[in-house]
């Protein structure tokens, strides 16, 4: 048998301490970690649509979806396109001084606490490739989708309005209508 002396005892104790210590620090960094993971909002978070609403399509499988994006983050929030259930391609579009309509590259920036328009001859959202041609007093579902891939799902009413002066350039990608 063998008899553990009051000197191997307080060793004893201090390095189960130092264990219990240890154990405890990593248990709280563990969490914070996982807690500063869960309280980081994404650009979708940070983003507030309203007044959206759809255009009565004009021309052959395509419309625009308008209204107003605020971001109400501490961040830059980036739009860069979408999808529906009624539209082959969704995407952010400008409409230039020329009056050409294209495809904002890399996305519409949204500085933070500021408010982006989207309007009938200016940026908006376009929807192409229909499958359907929703009729003024329809709804549409339009699934926004940002830079960091979070997505915010938007219902809008379908209106009749008048058209921008805007026109097709041969680069913004139409000749994918009817495919």
């Amino acid at each position: 048998m063998k008899v553990i002396n009051m000197k191997t005892t307080k060793k004893l104790t201090a390095l189960f301490a130092a264990i219990a210590i240890t154990a405890l620090a990593l248990s709280g960094c563990a969490t914070n970690a996982s807690n500063n993971t869960d309280a980081m909002a994404t650009m979708a978070d940070q983003v507030t649509v309203t007044d959206a609403w759809v255009k009565e399509p004009t021309m052959p499988g395509m419309t625009g979806m308008f209204g107003l994006i605020e971001n109400t983050g501490d961040a830059e929030v980036v739009l860069v396109g979408g999808s529906s259930d009624i539209a082959g391609m969704v995407e952010v579009h400008e409409v230039t001084a020329e009056g050409q309509m294209q495809k904002i590259e890399g996305g519409l920036v949204i500085a933070a606490g500021k408010t982006a328009t989207l309007e009938v001859g200016g940026n908006h959202v376009m929807l192409m490739n229909l499958s359907t041609t929703p009729a003024v007093g329809e709804e549409v579902t339009v699934t926004l989708k940002f830079k960091d891939g979070s997505t915010l799902e938007v219902t809008a009413p379908v209106k009749s309005a008048a058209g921008g002066d805007e026109s097709y350039n041969e680069n913004a990608e139409m000749s994918q209508m009817g495919n």
